[in-house]
């Protein structure tokens, strides 16, 4: 009769992990050497067959573990520039930008890039008073050529992050001014679909809007919750879900904006959520903070914004 050894079982059970965790840290280390020449190549045949603009890194890193478990590369010291008639100037620059890989992919015919993500960036985007903007850097494709499917083009993104990036927007055509700094954005849908929600999750620093030389919001942080719905054909953006908290008021908002040829119709409704006087008056300015801190108010709000109309940039 035999005798239960525990012990001996136990053991075995820690042996047989430790082999198993080997063999998988082997496998993580190994595959993305084994691969390394088709991701590169693939990541420069769709840089050159996709972007009018110029694209430059000092180098490529392949990894499972940068952003485990999804398989990257890595392209370190990015620069990317805008469209004309800002080719000369920085779009996009970033300590790296990571391309998540379908692992899946690897052993088919068409490897394919899932995850976008962007860290230590800084976005620069800007349209001057014509409407011409730096971000057009997209190869169009013509009537004669049908467009590739996701898997033929390479790209079938459902995921975008930044990390710690700054973005900066200043349209000349309204005017306006937007600065966000030390923004952290998770981003998820099916980005390669015509018509798709977009599920996003973002906490900013600081948070600027200057309005035609007036600054309404500075250095405000910034927390958000949006379900977004896109439609890349039509040009058209639907908000129906957004929560805000700027600094210590919660907002929330719905509506639409859709792009026209010669500029946007937009239609925003705005209110607050179970607010206070004080939460209200944060939100101003801090060239009146010295006027907050001496002055005691109590009470609850409610505020509701509506705004709606076309601007034509002519």
């Amino acid at each position: 009769m035999k005798v239960f050894q525990p012990k001996k079982i136990i053991l075995q059970i820690v042996k047989a992990t430790a082999l198993f965790l080997l063999i998988s840290g082997a496998l993580l280390y190994i595959l993305p050497i084994y691969f390394s020449d088709t991701i590169t190549k693939k990541v420069q045949s769709i840089a050159n067959e996709k972007l009018e603009s110029e694209i430059q890194f000092n180098s490529i890193h392949i990894s499972f573990f940068q952003h485990f478990p999804s398989l990257t590369i890595a392209l370190v010291d990015v620069k990317l520039k805008g469209s004309k008639p800002f080719e000369k100037k920085d779009l996009l620059t970033a300590k790296t930008i990571a391309l998540g890989i379908n692992v899946g992919s690897l052993l088919t015919d068409h490897m394919t890039f899932d995850a976008v993500y962007i860290e230590n960036g800084n976005i620069n985007v800007q349209v001057d008073k014509l409407g011409h903007a730096n971000y057009n850097i997209y190869k169009s494709v013509s009537n004669d050529t049908p467009a590739p499917s996701n898997e033929e083009s390479g790209l079938k993104i459902n995921k975008i992050i930044f990390i710690d990036t700054d973005l900066t927007y200043q349209d000349l055509s309204i005017p306006v001014a937007i600065n966000l700094k030390k923004l952290n954005y998770l981003g998820q849908g099916d980005l390669t679909s015509s018509i798709f929600d977009l599920k996003t999750h973002a906490d900013i620093g600081s948070f600027d809007f200057n309005l035609d030389g007036v600054n309404y919001l500075q250095s405000k942080p910034v927390q958000a919750d949006l379900i977004t719905r896109i439609n890349t054909e039509s040009l058209s953006l639907i908000f129906s879900k957004n929560d805000l908290k700027i600094k210590n008021l919660p907002l929330s908002f719905e509506g639409h904006f859709d792009i026209l040829k010669n500029g946007y119709e937009l239609d925003f409704n705005l209110k607050t959520k179970h607010t206070t006087l004080q939460e209200v008056v944060s939100l101003l300015p801090p060239t009146y903070d010295h006027w907050i801190q001496d002055t005691k108010m109590s009470g609850n709000t409610e505020i509701q914004v509506s705004l709606k109309g076309k601007h034509i940039a002519n």
